[in-house]
């Protein structure tokens, strides 16, 4: 009987007790902010409208009404056509009613933020605040739109006060300014820098 050296039995339990070879694997997570891309729409009023010092007609038409109508057009910055009106609304050439204006004017002012490109659908809403006045949009040009950024200030009219469509400035700003149209009847209160009325624009992509 052959007998095993202690070398041999040792080699024998160091393999039988050695580390058997396995597989490793790490994970780590991928991780990200998921944002929305806003767009940008933000309107500011910033001016008043302003007639200046209007009259109320003299009572010697029966009916009769002034009209002091402010256009925003371009080269004639806050210019009031003034307008004697008869009781049917028709002008009156003879101009009997009085009706006259003075002081200093003012277009109402908004400024709209806008992201570039898009395309910014504008409404307009006139409404009186005192009896015997009306406000409502000015006749011919209502009012016009510009760039402050732009060299030469940009400057489009818009000729309707229905509504209107415009793509927003390069630089994401765009000036609106607005005129009117305001009707003064026999009774309308003498009143010193009185709120005749609001003008509101409401802004939205199409």
């Amino acid at each position: 009987m052959k007998t095993l050296s202690p070398i041999l039995v040792i080699a024998g339990m160091c393999a039988a007790y050695a580390p058997m070879a396995m597989a490793q694997s790490a994970d780590v997570d991928a991780v990200a902010t998921i944002s929305e891309q806003l767009s940008v729409l933000n309107i500011e009023g910033g001016q008043n409208l302003s007639f200046g010092t209007v009259y109320k007609p003299n009572g010697a038409v029966p009916g009769g009404t002034c009209r002091y109508n402010m256009p925003v057009v371009a080269n004639f910055s806050g210019h009031v056509m003034v307008f004697d009106l008869l009781a049917d609304g028709s002008n009156d050439e003879a101009d009997q009613s009085g009706c006259d204006q003075d002081g200093q004017t003012s277009y109402a002012e908004f400024t709209i933020g806008c992201t570039p490109g898009e395309t910014v659908s504008y409404g307009f809403n006139y409404s009186s605040a005192l009896t015997g006045i009306r406000l409502e949009p000015a006749a011919l040009v209502p009012m016009r739109h510009s760039d402050p950024n732009g060299e030469d200030g940009n400057s489009e009219q818009i000729n309707s006060a229905n509504g209107h469509d415009h793509t927003c400035y390069d630089g994401g700003l765009v000036v609106l300014r607005l005129g009117g149209a305001l009707f003064v009847d026999e009774d309308a209160d003498v009143a010193t820098d009185a709120t005749v009325g609001t003008v509101s624009v409401d802004v939205a992509y199409n």
